[in-house]
């Protein structure tokens, strides 16, 4: 799965594919609202489809914060 192959990628890089538990939501959502991609209170993200392609998607704060435990 495409998944497991750009994580596999990611780990062998050294790159982290988790947000660490001590890293609050709200937090890490301020420091995206330094972005530029930043409009009116959401975030621009790219969010990867398949190896090779990926979307541009605008995410609020309330959606965001709801993807945390």
């Amino acid at each position: 799965e495409d998944a497991d192959r750009i994580s596999a990628l990611l780990k062998a890089i050294k790159m982290p594919i988790t947000i660490p538990d001590s890293l609050p939501a709200d937090a890490l959502w301020t420091s995206m609202l330094l972005d530029k991609k930043n409009q009116a209170g959401a975030v621009r993200i790219a969010v990867p489809v398949s190896i090779g392609e990926g979307a541009v998607h605008t995410i609020t704060k309330r959606k965001f914060l709801s993807l945390f435990p």
